[in-house]
Protein backbone atom coordinates (compact mmCIF):
# COMPACT_ATOMS: atom_id res chain seq x y z
CA UNK A 1 0.00 0.00 0.00
CA UNK A 2 3.07 2.23 1.06
CA UNK A 3 4.26 1.83 -2.37
CA UNK A 4 1.01 2.07 -4.19
CA UNK A 5 0.97 5.88 -2.76
CA UNK A 6 4.22 6.84 -3.15
CA UNK A 7 4.18 5.89 -7.06
CA UNK A 8 0.75 7.93 -6.87
CA UNK A 9 2.40 10.64 -5.55
CA UNK A 10 4.89 10.57 -8.29
CA UNK A 11 2.67 10.51 -11.16
CA UNK A 12 0.58 13.77 -9.49
CA UNK A 13 4.17 15.38 -9.35
CA UNK A 14 5.09 14.91 -12.53
CA UNK A 15 1.38 16.23 -14.10
CA UNK A 16 2.13 19.22 -11.92
CA UNK A 17 5.89 19.85 -13.50
CA UNK A 18 4.60 19.45 -16.80
CA UNK A 19 1.78 21.55 -16.74
CA UNK A 20 3.61 24.59 -15.20
CA UNK A 21 6.17 23.99 -17.52
CA UNK A 22 9.30 22.63 -15.90
CA UNK A 23 11.41 20.56 -17.30
CA UNK A 24 12.02 17.89 -14.76
CA UNK A 25 15.72 17.13 -15.14
CA UNK A 26 16.10 15.14 -12.18
CA UNK A 27 13.67 12.75 -13.54
CA UNK A 28 15.80 12.64 -17.29
CA UNK A 29 18.71 10.75 -17.81
CA UNK A 30 21.61 12.00 -18.84
CA UNK A 31 20.34 10.93 -22.57
CA UNK A 32 17.22 12.17 -22.13
CA UNK A 33 17.62 15.53 -20.61
CA UNK A 34 17.43 18.23 -23.08
CA UNK A 35 20.71 20.94 -23.39
CA UNK A 36 18.97 23.34 -25.53
CA UNK A 37 15.55 24.22 -26.51
CA UNK A 38 15.18 25.65 -30.02
CA UNK A 39 15.43 29.23 -31.02
CA UNK A 40 16.81 29.79 -27.48
CA UNK A 41 20.66 29.60 -27.21
CA UNK A 42 21.04 30.60 -23.59
CA UNK A 43 19.62 26.90 -23.05
CA UNK A 44 22.80 25.76 -24.72
CA UNK A 45 24.89 24.04 -22.11
CA UNK A 46 28.29 26.58 -23.95
CA UNK A 47 26.24 29.44 -23.63
CA UNK A 48 28.86 31.39 -20.83
CA UNK A 49 31.41 30.23 -22.40
CA UNK A 50 30.23 31.27 -26.26
CA UNK A 51 28.85 34.64 -24.57
CA UNK A 52 33.03 35.15 -22.67
CA UNK A 53 35.03 34.50 -25.64
CA UNK A 54 32.53 36.50 -28.22
CA UNK A 55 31.39 39.52 -26.53
CA UNK A 56 33.99 39.98 -23.38
CA UNK A 57 36.35 42.47 -23.17
CA UNK A 58 38.42 40.28 -21.42
CA UNK A 59 39.31 37.76 -23.74
CA UNK A 60 40.41 40.71 -26.19
CA UNK A 61 42.54 41.97 -23.49
CA UNK A 62 43.85 38.79 -22.73
CA UNK A 63 44.89 37.73 -26.56
CA UNK A 64 46.62 41.02 -26.94
CA UNK A 65 48.56 40.99 -23.74
CA UNK A 66 49.59 37.23 -24.66
CA UNK A 67 50.79 37.86 -28.33
CA UNK A 68 52.36 40.97 -26.88
CA UNK A 69 54.44 39.37 -24.28
CA UNK A 70 55.31 36.74 -26.70
CA UNK A 71 56.11 38.63 -29.15
CA UNK A 72 58.44 40.63 -26.96
CA UNK A 73 59.97 36.73 -26.15
CA UNK A 74 60.74 36.21 -29.50
CA UNK A 75 62.33 39.27 -30.20
CA UNK A 76 64.48 38.86 -27.23
CA UNK A 77 65.57 35.32 -27.94
CA UNK A 78 66.69 36.53 -31.67
CA UNK A 79 68.79 39.20 -30.41
CA UNK A 80 69.99 37.08 -27.26
CA UNK A 81 71.09 34.22 -29.48
CA UNK A 82 72.36 35.99 -32.36
CA UNK A 83 69.87 33.88 -34.77
CA UNK A 84 70.25 34.47 -38.37
CA UNK A 85 67.15 35.22 -40.64
CA UNK A 86 65.80 32.77 -42.17
CA UNK A 87 67.15 30.57 -39.69
CA UNK A 88 64.10 30.03 -37.32
CA UNK A 89 60.56 29.88 -37.00
CA UNK A 90 57.48 29.85 -34.61
CA UNK A 91 54.62 27.44 -34.88
CA UNK A 92 51.27 28.86 -33.74
CA UNK A 93 47.84 26.63 -33.53
CA UNK A 94 44.85 27.86 -36.27
CA UNK A 95 41.70 27.44 -34.43
CA UNK A 96 41.30 29.17 -31.58
CA UNK A 97 44.84 31.02 -31.91
CA UNK A 98 44.73 32.71 -35.24
CA UNK A 99 41.34 31.95 -36.41
CA UNK A 100 38.14 32.65 -34.70
CA UNK A 101 35.61 29.87 -35.98
CA UNK A 102 33.44 30.81 -32.42
CA UNK A 103 30.74 32.07 -35.19
CA UNK A 104 30.09 28.50 -36.06
CA UNK A 105 28.75 27.94 -32.45
CA UNK A 106 25.84 29.91 -33.49
CA UNK A 107 25.47 29.11 -37.46
CA UNK A 108 23.67 25.55 -36.99
CA UNK A 109 19.53 25.45 -37.97
CA UNK A 110 18.43 25.66 -34.45
CA UNK A 111 20.76 27.87 -33.16
CA UNK A 112 22.01 25.72 -30.19
CA UNK A 113 25.59 26.07 -29.57
CA UNK A 114 27.14 23.54 -30.87
CA UNK A 115 30.63 22.36 -32.53
CA UNK A 116 29.98 19.90 -35.38
CA UNK A 117 32.80 19.41 -37.75
CA UNK A 118 30.74 19.61 -40.98
CA UNK A 119 29.14 22.81 -40.43
CA UNK A 120 32.97 24.42 -39.19
CA UNK A 121 34.31 23.00 -42.83
CA UNK A 122 31.38 24.88 -44.27
CA UNK A 123 31.90 27.77 -42.18
CA UNK A 124 35.71 27.82 -43.60
CA UNK A 125 34.87 27.84 -47.33
CA UNK A 126 32.39 30.12 -46.57
CA UNK A 127 35.04 32.80 -45.10
CA UNK A 128 32.82 33.06 -42.39
CA UNK A 129 35.64 33.12 -39.74
CA UNK A 130 37.75 35.89 -38.47
CA UNK A 131 41.07 36.77 -36.75
CA UNK A 132 41.84 36.62 -33.27
CA UNK A 133 43.13 39.65 -31.59
CA UNK A 134 46.47 40.84 -31.93
CA UNK A 135 46.95 37.64 -34.51
CA UNK A 136 48.19 40.04 -37.82
CA UNK A 137 50.40 42.00 -35.56
CA UNK A 138 52.44 38.72 -34.32
CA UNK A 139 52.77 36.97 -37.41
CA UNK A 140 53.36 40.35 -39.93
CA UNK A 141 55.60 41.34 -36.42
CA UNK A 142 57.97 37.67 -36.52
CA UNK A 143 58.52 37.94 -40.48
CA UNK A 144 59.62 41.59 -40.03
CA UNK A 145 62.38 39.91 -37.18
CA UNK A 146 63.76 37.58 -39.56
CA UNK A 147 61.23 34.35 -38.56
CA UNK A 148 59.38 31.63 -40.58
CA UNK A 149 55.42 31.68 -39.52
CA UNK A 150 54.35 27.94 -39.48
CA UNK A 151 50.98 27.02 -38.73
CA UNK A 152 50.39 23.48 -37.95
CA UNK A 153 46.81 23.05 -38.40
CA UNK A 154 43.74 20.47 -37.65
CA UNK A 155 42.22 21.33 -41.08
CA UNK A 156 41.86 17.78 -42.78
CA UNK A 157 44.06 18.29 -46.12
CA UNK A 158 43.55 15.22 -47.98
CA UNK A 159 40.66 14.28 -50.65
CA UNK A 160 38.72 16.51 -52.96
CA UNK A 161 37.00 17.98 -49.76
CA UNK A 162 40.36 18.50 -48.41
CA UNK A 163 41.94 20.66 -51.41
CA UNK A 164 38.89 22.76 -50.92
CA UNK A 165 39.57 23.19 -47.69
CA UNK A 166 43.41 23.63 -47.94
CA UNK A 167 42.71 26.61 -50.62
CA UNK A 168 39.81 28.33 -48.62
CA UNK A 169 42.34 28.22 -45.33
CA UNK A 170 44.98 30.19 -47.44
CA UNK A 171 42.45 32.78 -48.74
CA UNK A 172 41.03 33.50 -45.56
CA UNK A 173 44.79 34.23 -43.71
CA UNK A 174 44.86 36.19 -46.61
CA UNK A 175 42.29 38.10 -46.53
CA UNK A 176 42.47 38.50 -42.43
CA UNK A 177 45.76 39.92 -43.72
CA UNK A 178 47.59 37.13 -40.96
CA UNK A 179 51.46 36.49 -42.30
CA UNK A 180 52.23 32.97 -42.61
CA UNK A 181 55.11 30.98 -44.47
CA UNK A 182 53.66 27.37 -44.61
CA UNK A 183 50.43 25.55 -43.44
CA UNK A 184 50.50 21.90 -42.33
CA UNK A 185 47.37 19.69 -42.26
CA UNK A 186 46.24 16.43 -40.90
CA UNK A 187 46.32 13.75 -43.34
CA UNK A 188 43.01 12.16 -41.79
CA UNK A 189 40.26 12.95 -39.10
CA UNK A 190 42.58 10.65 -36.84
CA UNK A 191 45.67 12.47 -37.74
CA UNK A 192 45.99 14.14 -34.07
CA UNK A 193 49.02 14.26 -32.98
CA UNK A 194 51.20 17.24 -34.00
CA UNK A 195 54.59 16.27 -32.96
CA UNK A 196 55.15 14.53 -35.81
CA UNK A 197 54.82 17.49 -37.94
CA UNK A 198 56.13 19.35 -35.36
CA UNK A 199 59.01 17.08 -36.11
CA UNK A 200 58.93 17.74 -39.97
CA UNK A 201 59.38 20.79 -39.52
CA UNK A 202 62.59 21.06 -37.41
CA UNK A 203 63.90 18.76 -39.76
CA UNK A 204 62.79 20.52 -42.82
CA UNK A 205 61.01 16.65 -43.97
CA UNK A 206 57.74 16.99 -45.33
CA UNK A 207 58.06 13.35 -46.80
CA UNK A 208 54.80 12.08 -45.01
CA UNK A 209 52.69 15.11 -43.93
CA UNK A 210 50.82 17.91 -45.89
CA UNK A 211 52.06 21.14 -46.36
CA UNK A 212 51.10 24.28 -48.59
CA UNK A 213 55.24 24.49 -48.85
CA UNK A 214 58.26 22.55 -48.04
CA UNK A 215 60.32 24.96 -45.90
CA UNK A 216 64.30 24.06 -45.85
CA UNK A 217 65.14 23.02 -41.26
CA UNK A 218 64.36 25.20 -39.10
CA UNK A 219 64.70 26.04 -35.41
CA UNK A 220 61.25 26.62 -33.94
CA UNK A 221 62.04 29.12 -31.25
CA UNK A 222 58.19 29.57 -29.71
CA UNK A 223 54.79 27.59 -30.10
CA UNK A 224 51.61 29.21 -29.46
CA UNK A 225 48.52 27.14 -29.55
CA UNK A 226 45.22 27.19 -27.68
CA UNK A 227 45.13 24.01 -26.62
CA UNK A 228 47.82 21.71 -24.48
CA UNK A 229 48.09 19.28 -27.10
CA UNK A 230 49.42 22.47 -29.57
CA UNK A 231 52.70 22.24 -27.97
CA UNK A 232 55.52 19.57 -27.98
CA UNK A 233 55.54 16.35 -26.15
CA UNK A 234 52.41 17.58 -24.08
CA UNK A 235 49.24 15.58 -23.28
CA UNK A 236 45.95 16.36 -21.53
CA UNK A 237 45.74 13.32 -20.17
CA UNK A 238 48.76 13.50 -18.30
CA UNK A 239 49.33 17.54 -18.23
CA UNK A 240 46.44 17.55 -16.12
CA UNK A 241 47.78 15.85 -13.44
CA UNK A 242 51.04 18.36 -13.14
CA UNK A 243 51.34 20.07 -10.28
CA UNK A 244 51.67 24.04 -10.65
CA UNK A 245 54.67 23.91 -9.37
CA UNK A 246 55.95 21.36 -11.82
CA UNK A 247 58.96 21.66 -13.90
CA UNK A 248 57.85 20.74 -16.72
CA UNK A 249 55.75 24.28 -17.27
CA UNK A 250 58.88 26.34 -16.61
CA UNK A 251 59.23 26.99 -20.53
CA UNK A 252 55.49 28.68 -20.26
CA UNK A 253 55.62 32.42 -21.18
CA UNK A 254 59.46 31.89 -22.27
CA UNK A 255 58.83 29.35 -25.46
CA UNK A 256 55.39 28.29 -24.65
CA UNK A 257 52.32 30.38 -25.07
CA UNK A 258 48.28 29.37 -24.60
CA UNK A 259 45.77 31.29 -25.57
CA UNK A 260 42.30 31.18 -23.25
CA UNK A 261 39.96 28.77 -25.16
CA UNK A 262 37.01 27.54 -23.52
CA UNK A 263 34.72 26.54 -26.53
CA UNK A 264 36.67 23.52 -27.69
CA UNK A 265 39.69 21.34 -26.97
CA UNK A 266 40.95 17.60 -25.90
CA UNK A 267 40.42 19.44 -22.28
CA UNK A 268 36.39 18.57 -22.80
CA UNK A 269 37.46 14.70 -22.63
CA UNK A 270 38.11 15.58 -18.43
CA UNK A 271 36.03 14.65 -15.88
CA UNK A 272 35.31 17.55 -13.23
CA UNK A 273 36.39 16.64 -10.11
Amino acid sequence: MTKKRYSNLRAVMAVLIISLGIIPFAMATPEEAPTCREGQPITSNNYDALLWYRNSAERKALYRQIFNDALDQIEYTVTEDKLKSKTWGVIFGLDGTLLDISGNYLNNTNRCIDGDPETKNQFIIESAVSATPGAKEITCGIQKLGGYVVIVSDVVGSGENGTILQQQTKANLSRLKICYDNILFTNNQYDTDKNIRFTAVNAGDYENVISSRKLPPIKVIAYLGSNIEDIPNFKQATAKNLSADSPELEDFGDRYFLLPNPLFGVWQNNRLK
